[in-house]
């Protein structure tokens, strides 16, 4: 599957900020993909540990299907040519409503440089206008401070009747 055919509300499959180009992924991506998914730093506080190769394979097949369905999904970040991370949204239902279900996952190479936030910026903008008053939600489990910092960085508070499975949610419009 090669760069995604969105549908007729499909969002911007390109987005640009002042440093970053976010855009959707396509199967030439997947090498690049893999390594930083199966990176054990990204990793540090996945419940699940780090991923194999193949089940980051799967996963990456999954995100570009998710496109295809979706219209929307995880946009692959580079800066200066280079992947930082990827960052996006995908539906998720919790206690009765839908929420965009806020992912990202960057490159060590770039914590601390404002490359997450500034991406995460733009993928809320273009969900945002995908499905207007949509909420959004990050799950994370409560030692990530990184990912807490994050989601509080882009306006996200904490939401105690979303957390469930040892993850705390921060939640926002």
């Amino acid at each position: 599957m090669e760069g995604p055919r969105l549908p007729p509300n499909g969002c911007t499959a390109e987005l640009r900020t002042e440093r970053l180009r976010l855009r959707a992924p396509t199967s030439a991506d997947m090498s690049r993909v893999v390594a930083l998914d199966t990176d054990p730093r990204v990793n540090r506080h996945s419940p699940s540990g780090t991923p194999t190769v193949a089940e980051s394979r799967s996963s990456f097949r999954r995100t570009i299907v998710a496109w295809h369905r979706d219209g929307i999904g995880h946009w692959l970040v580079e800066c200066d040519g280079c992947l930082a991370g990827v960052t996006g949204v995908r539906p998720i239902e919790l206690d009765g409503d839908v929420y965009w279900n806020v992912y990202y996952r960057f490159s060590p190479e770039t914590w601390g440089k404002g490359i997450a936030s500034e991406a995460l910026r733009a993928a809320l903008a273009a969900a945002r206008g995908h499905v207007a008053g949509r909420r959004f939600v990050v799950r994370t489990r409560p030692t990530n401070r990184a990912a807490i910092t994050l989601a509080q960085a882009v306006g996200l508070t904490r939401s105690p009747r979303l957390d469930a499975g040892g993850f705390v949610t921060f939640a926002g419009d």
